[in-house]
């Protein structure tokens, strides 16, 4: 957390400033910072207030407010005494209200001085008293304050959904005049998100609901921001009206980076209308004032409006000079916020918890809005559904876990059985009629043991197609299995569904307290390892034994983990750039899965995806893979419009009859064109016999094909034609040796070679994966391919990384709008 002691000119209460001063300021700040409705009141408090200039509460808000206006003001260095001096007063009294907006005034404070960290750490000090307090005010200070942070470190995405969130707390605690002032920042980051036109609403509303003779500095910034709305969308003439008034107001404040800002797009917009000579005046003007300030940022742009005024006015020499100042100024601001950034991650970790907090506090004040006389109710339904299965009704896996742990501290050493019953070929039920059927036969097979459980007996619903019995008193081994098989007995019981007669089977794995274990991790552990060996011997039921394999229990546990690493959020997408060997311009990426494993680290997909394709977790995997690619494409997009992105598709999935439903309502969801997605498929799943009526069926839905792995199995030129995919995929083998290393190796040139030609030819479009060194892309662009992916230009990186990669990646923006970007192919 940053320093705390006052500096040392405030250590000595009450400071420079005499009480009256301090409350005629608090006076001053009313005016300019709240509504007209607002002020009378402060008014009121203020003059009772002098009456008592010996009250140190009385010092200790007029110290706060004050400091708060100056940082309003843009004035830090003359705020941040006035802050100190007034948090220490504000502790000592217990002022928390007076302390929590002291904090957000030096993390302010702070973040203007690009002390983003210290700023950081004020901000969730205060977000953390404001919670603890319930102050839904201050809480929304705090959350427009990190946002506002993040707008400095132009990180626009996060700055919005903080604004977002703040904007939404401040109108629901009804801060009016709050709400205005983080819209206006809102509507900054939706403007530099590209989202023009909803900045420009939010702004036009604004300027409605504040008075026209309003001199507070929030109106300053509002017709910054329509001055930029403007200039982006060539309204020049409302442009050049909106910065009239601005400097005007900015002049009368004190203002001094807001005027610079006016000057330069004052300047901009009177380019706009072919005002060449008074444009270069106004950006000399913001020139001269940025350089007086230190104002770095409006220094780089007023330099780069002016090498483009100098340009149109014949003045090469003048324009050459400017460019290049703009050049150099741009790469130190952006080294600067590189280093913020780099500072700024050690804080990440704690607003990581704190969001989550936060998040939980959000719902239980949503919660403590709809609270009225059903709240039993309500809590008797909650428990209900945390102890149940939402589909079947029976037991949760965690309630049944409760109820075996009673029953083993109570057992006094008797013979209990845990049974875990697996339906067989239940992923064919799915597969053919659905997953609504599939629901509908899992709900029966509930119920029926359910009806046929006795006293002692209890069943939960494991999830997936697995059931749970236990037995708390069966008598016998013997007697267990009996038990076992008269449920599958019911199991096997013939189901009526959708107009057919269904006959389903099952298989049992059994474990024993106290013989095998006496907690329910274990017992669900050997249940498992035989329910496994149940499974493998086809022989229904199977108890426990020290015999069976290390290698089918080391399988089956990375199984199990598997699946609760798919509902627990455990895994990952990384997604590797697929560029152009031309320009290094990306065209797509590639999403890569991944396993955070809780006890191992991260896992790569070689080490788990072997097990998965043994069950239906590759079914699981795939869908999860793809509804997460496409949610984070949707973010790429908004720095990349045109990028792509491929997802692996593996020969389980490819043959499924709803695979084209499911990714075309993957990509509905998100508001994506089916050309947002490439299927990428690998010969094994093109072998399969339905391969090419599937590719057809798929290519007229309008899907996009990939080719994988090219090169590393059977495929024919002729039978790749006939499948008409659009992209195909050169395998790492066949580029590692374009160059052999020993002389008896031959070189893979001619087939790469064909390979583009081919390619070209047919209308496909070629990608070299696994491309490691500048020689291999220099060989792949001598041989026509046209883009390639690989640890050359990056490896698989996290979401965070690869918006980082994208936003490095995009070109310079010409004036007055975005720098188009060319498609995929």
């Amino acid at each position: 957390m940053p320093d705390r002691s006052p500096s040392e000119s405030h250590r000595s209460a009450p400071g420079a400033l005499s009480q009256a001063t301090r409350l005629v300021a608090l006076l001053v700040q009313a005016r300019e910072e709240l509504g007209t409705a607002d002020v009378g009141a402060l008014e009121n408090e203020a003059r009772v207030l002098a009456r008592t200039p010996g009250d140190p509460a009385a010092l200790a808000r007029a110290l706060v407010l004050t400091g708060y206006d100056r940082v309003l003001r843009g004035w830090s260095r003359e705020a941040e005494p006035l802050l100190r001096e007034g948090l220490a007063l504000s502790e000592a009294l217990g002022l928390r209200d007076e302390q929590a907006r002291a904090l957000n005034g030096l993390g302010a404070v702070c973040t203007l001085s690009g002390a983003y960290g210290d700023g950081l750490g004020y901000y969730i000090e205060a977000v953390e008293l404001a919670r603890a307090d319930q102050e839904g005010a201050d809480l929304a200070r705090a959350l427009a304050n990190i946002g506002n942070l993040y707008s400095h470190l132009r990180e626009h995405i996060k700055a919005a959904d903080y604004h977002h969130q703040a904007l939404t707390l401040a109108q629901a605690v009804g801060a009016v005049s709050m709400a205005q002032t983080i819209s206006v920042n809102l509507a900054f980051s939706l403007h530099q998100l590209g989202q023009v036109h909803a900045a420009l609403t939010l702004n036009e509303g604004l300027l409605r609901v504040l008075s026209a003779g309003s001199s507070h500095p929030v109106r300053v910034h509002l017709l910054i921001n329509l001055a930029h709305n403007y200039l982006q969308l060539g309204r020049s003439a409302q442009g050049l009206a909106v910065c009239r008034e601005g400097l005007m107001l900015a002049a009368q404040l004190g203002m001094e980076e807001e005027r610079c800002d006016l000057h330069v797009t004052r300047g901009t917009l009177l380019g706009q209308q072919g005002r060449w000579e008074d444009a270069c005046a106004e950006l000399v003007e913001g020139l001269t004032l940025a350089r007086t300030g230190s104002f770095r940022q409006r220094e780089s742009e007023a330099h780069r409006e002016l090498s483009r005024v100098f340009e149109v006015l014949g003045d090469l020499r003048q324009s050459l000079a400017h460019a290049r100042q703009f050049q150099a100024l741009e790469a130190e601001l952006l080294t600067a916020v590189a280093e913020h950034r780099t500072r700024l991650m050690s804080m990440q970790l704690e607003i990581g918890r704190w969001q989550q907090r936060a998040d939980e506090q959000a719902r239980l004040n949503r919660e403590l809005v709809q609270v009225n006389l059903k709240l039993r109710e309500t809590q008797s339904r909650l428990a209900y559904q945390a102890a149940h299965d939402s589909l079947t009704s029976l037991l949760s896996r965690a309630a049944l876990d409760e109820e075996i742990e009673r029953s083993v501290q109570s057992g006094g050493g008797r013979l209990q059985a845990l049974l875990l019953i697996d339906l067989d070929h239940f992923k064919r039920i799915n597969d053919v009629l659905g997953h609504d059927m599939g629901d509908l036969m899992l709900r029966e097979i509930g119920h029926r043991l359910a009806q046929v459980l006795g006293r002692g007996e209890l069943g939960a619903r494991r999830g997936g197609d697995e059931f749970t019995v236990f037995l708390s008193d069966p008598g016998s081994p013997e007697a267990a299995i009996g038990r076992a098989e008269a449920l599958l007995g019911e199991i096997r019981r013939p189901v009526e569904l959708a107009g057919r007669t269904l006959v389903m089977t099952g298989s049992v794995g059994i474990s024993f307290c106290p013989l095998d274990a006496c907690d329910p991790v274990t017992l669900h552990k050997h249940a498992d390892l035989a329910l496994y060996d149940a499974k493998r011997g086809r022989h229904g039921v199977s108890c426990f034994h020290s015999r069976l394999s290390q290698a089918a229990s080391d399988q089956l546990e990375l199984e199990q983990a598997l699946r609760v690493a798919l509902s627990s959020s455990e895994l990952r997408v990384h997604y590797q750039p697929i560029v152009s060997t031309e320009d290094g311009q990306p065209a797509a990426v590639e999403a890569l899965v991944r396993w955070q494993h809780p006890v191992r680290g991260l896992l790569s997909p070689g080490e788990f995806l072997a097990v998965a394709e043994e069950s239906d977790l590759i079914l699981r995997i795939g869908e999860w893979v793809t509804r997460q690619a496409l949610r984070d494409v949707v973010t790429f997009r908004r720095l990349w419009p045109e990028l792509q992105v491929h997802v692996n598709v593996t020969p389980r999935q490819f043959v499924q009859s709803a695979f084209a439903e499911f990714v075309q309502d993957s990509l509905r969801a998100e508001h994506l064109p089916k050309g947002a997605v490439v299927l990428e498929l690998t010969e094994e799943a093109l072998s399969e016999p339905v391969a090419l009526q599937r590719c057809r069926d798929l290519n007229a839905a309008g899907f996009l094909i990939a080719l994988d792995d090219l090169g590393v199995g059977y495929s024919n030129l002729t039978r790749m034609y006939e499948l008409h995919t659009q992209r195909l995929k050169i395998d790492r083998s066949l580029i590692a040796r374009l160059s052999p290393d020993h002389a008896d190796q031959r070189s893979t040139r001619p087939i790469v070679r064909a390979l583009s030609i081919f390619a070209e030819e047919s209308g496909t479009a070629v990608v070299a994966e696994g491309v490691e060194t500048p020689a291999q892309l220099e060989q792949l662009r001598e041989l026509g391919c046209p883009y390639f992916q690989g640890f050359l230009e990056a490896r698989p990186l996290p979401v965070t990384e690869l918006l980082a990669y994208l936003r490095a990646k995009q070109p310079t923006e010409t004036p007055g709008g975005r720098a188009s970007r060319g498609p995929w192919f």
